[in-house]
C-alpha cells in the first residue's frame, strides 16, 4: 500500500530540487523582519531616524521616558455589513449604502525611546497591521 503522506521515489527529486532552490529564491529577497529593522535603530540619533522615516507622528513622556512614534492608521471597510437604500432625489432615485458597524482600525506604530542626548535606547513595533518584512519606505 502506498503512503499518501510520504513522497514516492518519483516525486523525491522534485522535492529535493525545491528544497535546494527555495533558499536561493528567498535569499534574493530582503528577509529582515520589520521588528528587527525597528530595533536596529537603537544607538542612532533621533536626527538619523527622522532623516530616514520623516518627522514622527507624535511624542509623549511616560514615567519620565521620552517616546517618539510614527503611527500608520488605515480603515478596513471590506467586512463592514451594509444596507442598500434607494432614495428619491431630483425626480429620480439615488442608491446609497449605510454601514451597520464601524470599520476595523488597522494600525502599526513604530515607537522609539530616547535618552537625554536624543539617542534611541529602546525600540518597539506595535499594532494589528504591521508588516512582517521591511517595507521599501522604511
Amino acid at each position: 500500500m502506498k503512503s499518501k503522506i510520504f513522497p514516492t521515489r518519483k516525486t523525491r527529486p522534485v522535492w529535493a530540487a525545491a528544497g535546494l532552490l527555495l533558499p536561493l529564491i528567498l535569499g534574493a529577497c530582503d528577509t529582515t523582519s520589520a521588528t528587527e529593522a525597528v530595533q536596529a535603530r537603537v544607538g542612532q540619533s533621533l536626527d538619523e531616524v527622522v532623516e530616514d522615516w520623516g518627522f514622527p507622528t507624535g511624542e509623549r513622556t511616560v514615567v519620565g521616558r521620552r517616546l517618539v512614534y510614527w503611527e500608520e492608521l488605515e480603515y478596513d471597510y471590506d467586512d463592514v455589513p451594509r444596507v442598500g437604500l434607494r432614495l428619491p432625489f431630483g425626480g429620480g432615485e439615488v442608491e446609497a449604502q449605510i454601514a451597520l458597524t464601524d470599520p476595523e482600525e488597522l494600525t502599526c506604530t513604530r515607537e522609539l525611546q530616547l535618552d537625554a542626548d536624543e539617542t534611541v535606547v529602546a525600540a518597539d513595533l506595535k499594532g494589528n497591521n504591521c508588516p512582517y518584512f521591511v517595507p521599501s519606505d522604511w
